[in-house]
């Protein structure tokens, strides 16, 4: 039944050539031959197929082809197996392509990528690194590691401890001032075991910054970094002599978390010491870590690892991962000018004095009695902060007096005593101020110098 399925087209390819045989060359219609619908009809019963094909009339010769135009048969089956074989090769071909195209791409991407990874994504490629299973922190840290030492003091009181760095070949080190101050004795205790004895060149009590120098230290200085420079969530690592001398050389790792914080730091009486601005480190600081250097990823000192806020002085509540460093950049200020002079000449870095009224006060409320002292009440004409004491040396005293009502400070209304204290760190020591203040029924004004 084949046969039903084929039909007699020519090939365009083989019109000009040579029959192979003469059984390939197409026969002239006979019209005598051609089957009538007149003599089907006496063949129906005998013939099945005759009772299948429809009846034709005499069909004459159109010359559609002839004896120099050979045949060509096509068939379904043949032309469905080119068809996917066409296919196989068209898919092949995409294939190949899509995969040159992908490989390409993918090579720009990880060209990229590494281009990247090696300059540090921008300008900061001398501090930053990414920090995973192909870089060292181990390699990093026995570079430096030898450069790091425990300052061990004695005073009239005791002895302490702290760490350092070296700063210079010639035996200069950086220390906080805290770790020395009072000290009668100081000695440099190295990487290696040595114990060496260590002269204080100065220091400024205010920046937390000192110097102190030892003969021989045969030990190589740090590289220095930019602390102006420090990105939120840059890597950094700090090595010191945490809690005790056996730990000396410890090492932890952690991120900046902040950068140029205005850090306030109080006296044991709640008055304001100095302000500092410094670097805000989660990396774990303990006492001992004071002095020690914080550096980046690139082994650059950019910061002196000063003091931690653990939490509240009752205890009641603590804090975790709040860390502050100086900036190296106002320590190397600071330390150049110590060792260029052999002492400070002052006004470097960025610490400033803490302005102080020398009152103690609390807030009241407008028409509400409060007991201000045993046996002493008042009753408020208005909003604001109310004078409990007054010491002796500092601006205020003679100036204002007991159960003063403050109200103003330079012009700014102050109902609580957290709006005095902000615009009192708006100014520094020196500046003169106007506190407003209701006394006794009255409105009295008081100039006072800073």
């Amino acid at each position: 039944m084949d046969e039903l399925n084929e039909i007699i087209i020519p090939e365009e390819n083989d019109i000009n050539s040579t029959p192979a045989s003469e059984q390939d060359m197409p026969q002239e219609l006979d019209p005598a031959s051609v089957v009538t619908n007149e003599n089907a009809k006496s063949d129906e019963l005998s013939d099945p197929i005759a009772t299948e094909a429809p009846a034709v009339s005499e069909v004459p010769d159109i010359g559609l082809f002839s004896e120099k135009e050979p045949k060509t048969v096509w068939s379904f089956s043949e032309q469905a197996k080119k068809d996917r074989e066409a296919a196989r090769k068209a898919g092949r071909k995409g294939a190949l392509v899509y995969a040159i195209v992908m490989t390409g791409l993918f090579a720009v991407c990880f060209a990229v990528l590494a281009v990247l990874l090696i300059t540090g994504f921008g300008s900061d490629a001398d501090r930053t690194v990414v920090v995973g299973p192909d870089t060292s922190i181990a390699d990093l840290v026995d570079s430096v590691k030898d450069s790091v030492v425990t300052v061990e003091v004695k005073t009239e009181n005791g002895a302490g401890f702290g760490s350092g760095f070296v700063y210079t070949d010639d035996g200069y080190i950086i220390t906080n001032y805290h770790v020395i101050d009072n000290a009668k004795s100081i000695i440099v205790v190295c990487a290696d075991g040595r114990e060496l004895p260590a002269e204080l060149i100065d220091g400024d009590e205010l920046s937390d910054v000192a110097v102190i120098k030892v003969n021989n230290l045969g030990l190589p200085k740090l590289a220095v970094g930019n602390s102006d420079n420090l990105r939120v969530g840059e890597y950094v690592i700090a090595i010191g002599t945490p809690v005790d001398t056996e730990y000396a050389g410890s090492v932890t790792l952690g991120i900046i978390s902040g950068v140029k914080r205005t850090v306030r730091v109080y006296e044991s009486s709640g008055l304001l010491e100095k302000s500092m601005e410094m670097i805000q480190t989660d990396t774990s600081l303990n006492p001992g870590n004071s002095g020690g250097p914080l550096f980046n990823m690139a082994g650059e000192v950019v910061g002196i690892n000063t003091m931690k806020h653990a939490g509240s002085t009752t205890g009641d509540i603590s804090y975790e991962s709040l860390g502050f460093a100086i900036q190296i950049n106002d320590a190397v200020e600071i330390a150049d000018d110590i060792i260029e002079d052999g002492e400070y000449s002052g006004n470097k870095g960025s610490a400033t004095q803490g302005v102080k009224l020398g009152i103690n006060c609390g807030t009241v409320v407008k028409g509400v009695e409060i007991e201000v002292a045993p046996g002493v009440k008042i009753t408020p004409e208005t909003d604001g902060v109310v004078v409990t004491g007054i010491n002796e040396g500092y601006p205020c005293y003679g100036k204002l007096e007991l159960y003063d009502v403050i109200f103003s400070f330079d012009g700014v209304k102050t109902p609580t005593i957290e709006k005095m204290r902000a615009e009192l760190f708006k100014h520094k020591v020196g500046d003169t101020v106007i506190i407003e203040v209701w006394r006794n029924g009255e409105l009295v004004k008081v100039e006072v110098t800073l």
